[in-house]
């Protein structure tokens, strides 16, 4: 009796683990109630451990219209409609990374499937959308969208598939095409069309081509609006520069430096422009050009790089080894414009991720 015992102990001990109840998981409503509430960690948290983001998206088109209807108060609808927005945001950008789009060719054509994160940001801006007159919360809302989206570098999510044609057609999202209309007066959505075109500029090939004079056209025609302005020259000036007009790309990055206080775009004009001297085989203009950015953004990779290879190349071997420990002296504290530059409005999500919070929170 006592080794029965002793024998069913032990294999309990064993299947403890396995048989323990399993803690039950958020429902989709209840995230909502805890970002409306200002429990944006702890939905951020829970977030993190979601491993199907696909389901969540089906939760939350499923749960999502019964909570935004139960507001107790009339003006509590749109609040809850950017929570629900908000909350999709969040999910989007932590699954971006994993999964984004799929792309097969089982006919002469291929088939676009698009994965969770994508149909996260356009069912959240649907349903910004649909509520009725543009507002002020939408508007920030599409930024921090835009954010989100651009750090995937997809041009087809943003602007369809003008150079890439795909057996269904009727999935395209073209995000920003209703968003320019609905908001016409927000620069920085058009100028995601012409980041969104420039992305296509890669590698060289026809189609490559075709999309480099549209990108062309679409940031020429932003060179000079209030607010956007110096960083279209720049992005106008990298593609020039990509295809060999270093004298065209060097002019470009100088109009953006004189007119720019932004350190992120007078960084990169700087930077590139050493870039373009270079070309010119100007490289002692180029090596003050690099200095000049990196007076900018201390320590950051790309011009400290570039600089102390000139330095080597002008047999300053010292000062180029300085440049370089500086460089790695500074840590991974420094965010180099040039690393980041094709994730566009990706540098501005923590403000306006902030910014949605807060107005959650009023």
């Amino acid at each position: 009796m006592r080794h029965r015992l002793a024998l069913v102990l032990a294999v309990t001990a064993i299947l403890a683990p396995a048989i323990r109840p399993t803690a039950r998981s958020v429902t989709a409503a209840e995230l909502l109630d805890q970002y409306a509430h200002g429990k944006f960690t702890d939905v951020v948290s829970s977030l993190e451990q979601t491993k199907d983001f696909h389901d969540l998206l089906g939760r939350l088109k499923h749960d999502a219209p019964v909570w935004i209807a139960a507001g107790a108060k009339p003006d509590d609808h749109d609040r809850r409609l950017l929570v629900a927005a908000t909350v999709a945001l969040e999910a989007a950008r932590l699954d971006e990374r994993r999964e984004w789009k799929l792309v097969q060719s089982y006919f002469r054509l291929p088939t676009l499937y698009w994965k969770a994160p994508p149909l996260l940001i356009d069912w959240g801006a649907t349903l910004l959308r649909d509520a009725g007159p543009p507002r002020e919360s939408e508007r920030l809302w599409n930024l921090a969208a835009i954010a989100v989206a651009e750090r995937a570098e997809d041009f087809e999510f943003l602007i369809g598939s003008p150079f890439e044609p795909r057996t269904n057609p009727g999935d395209e999202i073209a995000f920003l095409t209703p968003l320019v209309k609905r908001f016409p007066d927000e620069p920085r959505f058009v100028l995601a069309q012409g980041i969104a075109l420039s992305w296509r500029t890669w590698p060289a090939s026809y189609r490559s081509m075709q999309g480099r004079s549209e990108a062309q056209e679409s940031l020429e025609g932003l060179s000079d609006v209030e607010g956007v302005g110096p960083e279209a020259r720049v992005r106008l000036g990298e593609i020039h520069l990509r295809h060999g007009d270093a004298a065209g790309a060097l002019d470009l990055f100088t109009a953006a430096d004189r007119e720019s206080r932004d350190p992120y775009v007078v960084y990169l004009a700087r930077f590139l422009a050493g870039q373009a001297l270079e070309r010119q085989r100007q490289n002692a203009d180029a090596v003050a050009a690099y200095r000049s950015a990196l007076r900018v953004v201390p320590g950051a990779q790309s011009a400290s790089i570039a600089l102390a290879a000139d330095l080597f190349q002008a047999d300053d071997h010292v000062q180029a080894g300085r440049v370089i420990i500086a460089s790695l002296s500074s840590g991974r504290a420094v965010v180099d414009p040039w690393r980041t530059f094709g994730d566009g409005d990706d540098r501005f999500w923590p403000e306006l991720i902030a910014a949605l919070r807060a107005e959650i929170a009023r």
